[in-house]
């Protein structure tokens, strides 16, 4: 890691890492894209996030099941993963989205 990792997500089987300058990190199985780096595979090293997140602060990781979202400081809502329940449907209509992406609505 870059920087002191301040918040731990664990999903499924997966785990999301947040610093404290805002960075996000992930590692894990990623068969759903819930690993948000842009492919399917297994992440056996945790790895900064790009997507729609890269170089925003984000104060804030949840994840359940294979479904990620994060805000970030202005109130922006991020999410990857899973979405064949449509968990995710604002930003996809397809049942995975493997890189963060924006929402486009506020939290907050």
């Amino acid at each position: 890691f870059e920087d002191r990792v301040v918040q731990v997500a664990c999903g499924q089987d997966h785990s999301l890492f947040r610093t404290e300058k805002g960075d996000v990190y992930s590692c894990g199985w990623g068969a759903d894209g819930q690993t948000g780096l842009g492919h399917y595979d297994i992440a056996s090293v945790p790895t900064k996030l790009g997507g729609d997140i890269a170089g925003v602060r984000i104060t804030q990781v949840t994840t359940y099941g294979d479904s990620c979202l994060a805000v970030s400081e202005t109130g922006k809502l991020f999410g990857w993963g899973n979405s064949e329940y449509l968990q995710l449907t604002s930003i996809t209509e397809t049942t995975q989205v493997n890189v963060p992406r924006h929402m486009h609505f506020n939290v907050g």
